[in-house]
């Protein structure tokens, strides 16, 4: 809590100035959430409107940094880098926590970890669902009842063609590893 006049003015204008650093620097949502948080929580200004007047900063971009601060830190940790995290993404975190619930999220996100090897879409609908997406394989086996012979999809089959003797020999050798003789 700011005490005196003058430190107030002088913890103000240290705002001003470390805000204009920070844009400069092009800093992430949570990191301009945090700092606004800051000046609130030790009262350089009253109120989230005062700040956005006196930083020259439209309500809503406080409101939305605020909003992506605020994230717990399990969900934080799924982005790997806090960067990642704009605020369109964290209005659809939000959007998914209201869905699902809070702790159900955070739940999902826990159970994910950091996920630097997905995108930014890959992880919110792992966040919304609890699961990753499923991989795409790239060999796919199939049969029907009766049929004495299977089917094999796979998106390399024209090159495979050449190769089908190595094909069947694999396939022998994974049947005899799995006691098919």
């Amino acid at each position: 809590m700011i005490e005196s006049a003058t430190s107030l003015d002088q913890a103000r204008a240290n705002a001003k100035t470390r805000y204009a650093r920070m844009r400069t620097e092009g800093e992430c949502a949570i990191a301009l959430g945090r700092f606004y948080l800051s000046l609130l929580a030790g009262a350089v200004w009253a109120s989230q409107s005062d700040l956005s007047n006196a930083l020259a900063v439209s309500k809503g971009q406080v409101s939305k940094s605020i909003k992506a601060a605020r994230l717990p830190a399990s969900v934080r940790k799924v982005f790997s880098d806090e960067r990642r995290i704009s605020f369109g993404t964290a209005d659809v975190i939000d959007q998914i926590a209201r869905q699902i619930g809070r702790e159900r999220l955070v739940a999902h996100a826990t159970r994910l970890g950091s996920r630097a090897d997905l995108s930014v879409k890959e992880i919110l609908a792992a966040l919304a669902r609890g699961s990753l997406p499923d991989k795409p394989r790239g060999v796919r086996i199939s049969s029907r009842r009766g049929e004495d012979f299977i089917r094999l999809y796979s998106p390399h089959l024209r090159k495979m063609n050449r190769n089908l003797p190595r094909v069947e020999d694999y396939i022998d050798f994974a049947m005899k590893m799995m006691g098919y003789e």
